[in-house]
């Protein structure tokens, strides 16, 4: 949390007074159930939380799917040198060098939030819809054989 103090300035004297404090906690939760979002959201409203923000979205254990995805470009790295191996006429020797690199992002949440209440506090609106969407893994390797 961070707690800061609530200036108020006293006009034609350069000089403030401390009115108050401001605290501002976060608060992060991880929810495995989908269809549970909605009814979360609902709850931060319900509670009068004033913020809230940095929806995001995450694959647990993203390394079994790396692992996967790695496997998978090594394979079809594989299956295009031969290809064109063939097409020079030449054969396919042994790996000389392979490097590899991740395009690990998320989607990006959308959700559409109903009309609140007019004091700006929530409250009584209906919860947000969450769209699903899908999480992609992606691994980029880049294998040099050796021609024979």
């Amino acid at each position: 949390y961070n707690v800061y103090p609530q200036l108020e300035w006293i006009p034609n004297t350069g000089l403030s007074v401390i009115r108050g404090y401001v605290v501002n906690q976060d608060l992060t939760v991880k929810i495995r159930n989908f269809d549970k979002i909605p009814q979360v959201l609902q709850m931060v409203g319900d509670l009068n939380l004033n913020q809230e923000g940095g929806l995001t979205f995450a694959v647990d254990e993203p390394e079994t799917y790396r692992q996967k995805a790695r496997l998978e470009a090594l394979g079809q790295a594989k299956t295009k040198a031969q290809a064109l191996a063939q097409a020079a006429g030449v054969g396919l020797g042994r790996v000389v060098s392979f490097s590899e690199g991740d395009a690990y992002g998320g989607p990006v949440p959308y959700y559409a939030m109903k009309e609140t209440a007019m004091d700006g506090r929530g409250g009584g609106a209906p919860a947000p819809s969450i769209e699903p969407g899908s999480q992609e893994v992606v691994v980029n390797v880049t294998v040099t054989y050796e021609l024979e």
